[in-house]
């Protein structure tokens, strides 16, 4: 029986019987309880709680935490042990307790850190099927940019050219099975990485082995596969990640491409974007993201379009962007007799705008096969894919992974060149 004129414990049968001025009758403890209190109450196992933490985790009144902690002389940063455990204990002792008590408390924040997990997991999972998941913010809030610095060193250069690199339907996220490809190629994350890699050393190789004064980077839509595995219209797509994983990979590679473009160009660069029938509002919103990113950056401008078709000019040639579909709005490169009657509305669109032009080219992706026509007023480019294509299979064409340059003058198109990416 240890006594105090601050409290009693009874060894027999480990209990605390401890004065309080609040109650009646005295606070009567079990020594586990007691000191489960005290190691709360220090900062041995980390962050102390606060009294109502203590007294909700014990069930107690928060005046019976305050008169235990006067009582046993309870400070934030005393030991973890009481008077009674280091006089009846050996120190080999004190030290197995205080390790299985680090232990247990380790062990706690990981079951709390993974049911946490499981519970943003699901909340996310129910917000995306309700369609209020703000992917955008989930990947923004936690995003660290790719290490290299944009920063772009201009040079001297008397060439009256423009390099312009053409991406589209990279459908990142996006998955083909080699198994349902005519071609035997699939398409996944590790494809995709691989192409990023080819596609950065390509471009920077260009950049330095080229003579240009000016560097024109556009992107034709479905750069994303669809972070809801669905396109815009609702047709079911079969991607290998959504949601964040599939945004955040999209928005680290396109920077990484754009980082490259900056590293290696000796001109002012000019980046265009539109939208795919995949990807859509997101892909809006995803260089939205990555035009923050490079705000600032000096000789480079982003134009974030949200229209479907967009034009400008350069070196007197009109350029006209498309994906060349779209699923709900009236903006798609049909294919046949259809297509020059199309393609010259959109000429005549751009003369409205008050354009002034000597050629127009039209640059449009969706297919997946690389396709070049010449007709009177226009020359239509079609963008390949380096993704695998079950569309261009079905269409019994031929999708060498692919993407491309071009090198334009005041003559127009002058050089039409691919970066390859199979073996």
């Amino acid at each position: 029986m240890t006594n105090n004129s601050k409290y009693t414990y009874n060894e027999s049968n480990d209990t605390y019987v401890i004065p309080v001025k609040h109650r009646t009758k005295s606070l009567v403890l079990k020594g586990f309880r007691l000191r489960g209190i005290r190691r709360a109450l220090t900062n041995f196992l980390g962050t102390p709680a606060s009294v109502k933490e203590v007294a909700q985790r014990f069930n107690l009144l928060e005046e019976d935490i305050d008169a235990i902690k006067k009582a046993m002389d309870i400070t934030r940063d005393c030991g973890p042990w009481t008077d009674e455990e280091i006089d009846n204990s050996t120190s080999a002792d004190l030290a197995l307790v205080a390790m299985r008590e680090k232990e247990s408390a380790a062990a706690g924040l990981v079951e709390k850190t993974e049911w946490k997990q499981i519970q943003d997991d699901a909340n996310r999972w129910r917000a995306f099927k309700e369609g209020n998941l703000d992917v955008y913010r989930l990947v923004l809030d936690d995003w660290t940019p790719p290490k290299a610095a944009a920063k772009i060193n201009l040079g001297k250069s008397s060439a009256k050219r423009t390099l312009a690199f053409v991406l589209s339907d990279l459908h990142i996220g996006g998955k083909l099975e080699k198994n349902l490809s005519v071609t035997g190629r699939e398409w996944n994350q590790t494809r995709f990485k691989d192409f990023l890699k080819s596609y950065k050393e390509q471009m920077a190789a260009a950049l330095k082995n080229q003579k240009y004064d000016k560097v024109i980077i556009n992107f034709l839509g479905d750069i994303l596969d669809g972070i809801r595995g669905r396109t815009e219209k609702g047709t079911v797509l079969n991607p290998e990640i959504v949601r964040d994983a599939q945004f955040k990979l999209a928005l680290t590679s396109i920077v990484e491409i754009l980082n490259c473009a900056c590293q290696h160009s000796s001109a002012p660069i000019e980046v265009n974007n539109v939208k795919g029938n995949h990807d859509s509002v997101d892909c809006y919103m995803l260089f939205e993201a990555i035009g923050a990113h490079f705000n600032g950056v000096k000789n480079f401008k982003l134009y974030n379009h949200s229209k479907n078709v967009v034009s400008y000019v350069d070196k007197n040639n009109l350029f006209i962007l498309t994906h060349g579909a779209h699923d709900t709005v009236d903006a798609k490169l049909p294919y046949g007799p259809k297509q020059e009657s199309y393609v010259q509305s959109l000429i005549l669109g751009a003369v409205r705008d008050g354009k002034k032009f000597k050629r127009a080219t039209v640059l449009a992706g969706d297919v997946h096969v690389m396709q070049s026509k010449e007709y009177n007023e226009f020359e239509l480019i079609v963008c390949g894919s380096p993704s695998s294509s079950s569309y261009a299979d079905a269409l019994n064409l031929h999708n060498r992974p692919s993407q491309l340059w071009l090198g334009v003058t005041e003559r127009g198109v002058e050089e039409v060149g691919r970066f390859y990416f199979d073996s």
